[in-house]
Parts: structure tokens; C-alpha cells; sequence
């Protein structure tokens, strides 16, 4: 859950500078991103709240954290292309970016970490 609210939080954080031009998340896709981080947030506080989970939910939410992180690797990639013809001193990526893609891999990390042991067992068979 930490790294959903990490993500949540960098989902509104400032993206890139432009020219001296702040972006923020909430000025594009963020919100997108928001609202898949909020999702995972209401399936884990009122799904069975043990200390494992089931596959079902670890699919899940790696799917919504892959759909979020794309959208951050995609939103650098655009950024990058768009804009390194411009000297390197007019544009710059933010901590948003790179903090938003690296918390929703580590939804997918951790979400599968923390399988139920019965049912890593049968995915080893």
C-alpha cells in the first residue's frame, strides 16, 4: 500500500520543466494514474486484509501498476523526443516521473511477493 500511496502522491508532482514552465501530473495523464492508484488503495483496504494475497489480486493489481507505469514510460519517452532538439538547459524531467514508474513496478513486485505460499507452490508445478 505504501508504494500506491507513493505513487499517488508523484502521480500530482511536478513531471518536467519546460523553458522555466513547471508541468505537473495533474495537468495530464496523472489523473489517470490517480485513479488507478486509488483503485488499488480500495481493493487493498477493504479486500481480506492477511498478510498474503491471493493470485487473483496480485494479477490485478499488476495490471493497474503496469497500465500506470506505462503511462510514465511513455510520458518520458514523449518528453525526450519532443524535446531533445532544445539545448539540455530548457527542459528537464522531474521527480514525478521517474518516482511514479519506479513505485508502480514495485506494486508488481511486491504484489506477487506476497502470494499465498499454497499458490506459489501449484504455479512451481
Amino acid at each position: 500500500m505504501a508504494f500506491s500511496l507513493v505513487a499517488c502522491f508523484s502521480s500530482m508532482g511536478p513531471w518536467a520543466t519546460v523553458f522555466g514552465t513547471t508541468v505537473n501530473g495533474s495537468k495530464g495523464d496523472g489523473w489517470v494514474v490517480l485513479f488507478l492508484m486509488i483503485i488499488l488503495i480500495i481493493t487493498m483496504l477493504f479486500g481480506n486484509l492477511k498478510k498474503s494475497i491471493g493470485i487473483v489480486k496480485a494479477i490485478t493489481n499488476t495490471i493497474f501498476s503496469a497500465l500506470a507505469a506505462a503511462i510514465g514510460v511513455y510520458t518520458i519517452y514523449n518528453a525526450v523526443d519532443t524535446f531533445r532538439h532544445f539545448n539540455g538547459d530548457s527542459w528537464s524531467i522531474e521527480w514525478g516521473l521517474p518516482v511514479m514508474v519506479l513505485s508502480t513496478i514495485g506494486i508488481s513486485v511486491i504484489s506477487f511477493l506476497m502470494r499465498d505460499n499454497k499458490e506459489k507452490n501449484l504455479l512451481r508445478k
